[in-house]
């Protein structure tokens, strides 16, 4: 382990210490996500629906969610084999659970940084700059599955550096707990890297049996047929929603036509991506990162912290201003703070750290910092505000919403379109889809032959 991996573990060991038990902060977060997976494990332990919300908002109002209280069950959409990882954490205590849970987050975090910096060649601490905040925020505030699923990803990205089949598939099988992510790289990986197609089916196989060792194969049809298209359209009012059925929505098209619609641009993208590779470069990191970054970047349904998964593809690639800005951007530190304060001193840190490795001069990294703090106050007052109003709106008739025998994203999808925000809808979305549009686009660059030769090994 070399004195600069050596440091960035111990500075994040201080940063998840201090914030996990700092009075007021991870302790008392609102978890939403966290009690979303373990009730559905706790569910599934009793022979209930997982996916409904009559089952999971019981659970989550006794656990003290505020959207619990209010009438609003969190959904818990991941596929029936993630389950099974739920099912693990409804046995303990819900304060056990969730340090466990948080340190796995915090560790898988650590872990991707790690791996991407290695797959990627770039200083660890640039890419701790690139997706370490934006990765390891949602799992510290709200108990977010992207930072297991970045673990995933870069440690597929690694083991594809090594020519390591195997660990490949079975990176791209923890991934899977967020398959709206995850689907880019196993298509791009079966494609172009055929080494790997048994190990993916074999590990496609094992989430199969243990999705219906999980759920049955009800839990299966159920989870493809109702939960994924609910799901899809739950947030198209969610100002912090980038996917393209939510970015569609805005142009006034019908929720299934822009579903349907998002579907098909997000397949085209990835297999013109995939083409690009198997006619210029068939190297087996970028055989990966670039179809995720293309997934990313026309993704159906991407929360915004999801955004940085296109970096790894913009970290393959030589530095320009345009590559810069891309990874200012997709690295999500801008903004991090809008819906957790506290965090705020961390995204400056990032954002000045990657500014500063990127050559940016002294006066755009504070102008890029000044703009960074502006946006996450205006936007952290306007969620604050648009939060409470949309649960004293949802209290009002919270007898109907309990009574719901529906999906969970039913009442969801009611709660995201009371909050949602057209003006901060546009900023978001257009601001972090430029970076990920930048990361679908400047890898065509780097795979000209004179590119590829500067983005060896520095």
């Amino acid at each position: 382990m070399t004195p600069r991996v050596t440091r960035f573990i111990a500075i994040a060991l201080a940063i998840w210490g201090a914030f996990n038990f700092a009075p007021g902060f991870a302790l008392h977060a609102p978890h939403y996500d966290f009690n979303a997976f373990r009730c559905a494990g706790e569910i599934i332990r009793a022979g209930g629906d997982p996916y409904r919300q009559a089952a999971m908002l019981p659970c989550q109002a006794a656990l003290g969610s505020v959207l619990g209280d209010a009438g609003v069950a969190v959904p818990a959409p991941q596929p029936p084999p993630i389950l099974a990882l739920f099912v693990a954490l409804s046995l303990v205590s819900p304060a056990a659970g969730w340090i466990a849970w948080s340190f796995l987050s915090f560790a898988a975090t650590v872990v991707a940084v790690i791996w991407t910096a290695r797959a990627t060649r770039t200083p660890v601490m640039t890419a701790a700059a690139a997706i370490a905040v934006v990765t390891w925020v949602p799992g510290a505030w709200v108990g977010a599955a992207s930072p297991l699923a970045f673990a995933g990803i870069s440690g597929a990205l690694v083991a594809a550096r090594a020519q390591r089949w195997p660990l490949v598939g079975l990176g791209l099988v923890a991934a899977a707990i967020q398959p709206n992510l995850a689907a880019a790289a196993w298509l791009g990986a079966f494609v172009l890297l055929p080494k790997t197609r048994a190990w993916i089916v074999a590990g496609a196989m094992v989430l199969f049996a243990l999705g219906i060792e999980t759920t049955g194969l009800a839990g299966w049809r159920e989870w493809i047929t109702e939960v994924v298209p609910a799901h899809q359209l739950s947030e198209q009012g969610a100002f912090a929603q980038l996917g393209w059925t939510s970015v569609l929505a805005l142009f006034h098209l019908d929720g299934p036509i822009a579903a349907n619609l998002s579907l098909g641009l997000w397949f085209a993208a990835i297999v013109v991506s995939i083409v690009r590779c198997a006619r210029v470069d068939r190297d087996p990191v970028r055989a990966l990162a670039y179809p995720l970054a293309a997934g990313v970047a026309l993704a159906p349904f991407l929360h915004v912290q999801e955004i940085a998964f296109a970096a790894p593809a913009l970290l393959l690639i030589p530095r320009t201003p345009l590559v810069g800005a891309g990874l200012l951007l997709v690295s999500g530190a801008w903004f991090t703070g809008y819906d957790v304060r506290e965090l705020q001193p961390l995204a400056i840190a990032g954002t000045v750290w990657l500014a500063m490795d990127l050559g940016m001069p002294p006066v755009g990294t504070l102008v890029a910092c000044g703009a960074e703090s502006l946006l996450a106050y205006i936007v952290h007052a306007d969620v604050v505000s648009a939060y409470h109003l949309t649960v004293e709106r949802l209290r009002a008739d919270i007898a109907s919403i309990r009574t719901s025998s529906g999906l969970a994203e039913d009442a969801w999808t009611r709660y995201q379109v009371l909050q949602g925000n057209p003006a901060l809808g546009y900023l978001f979305k257009g601001l972090s889809l430029v970076g990920a549009l930048l990361a679908l686009w400047l890898p065509w660059l780097g795979d000209r032959p004179a590119a590829r030769a500067e983005s060896e090994p520095r």
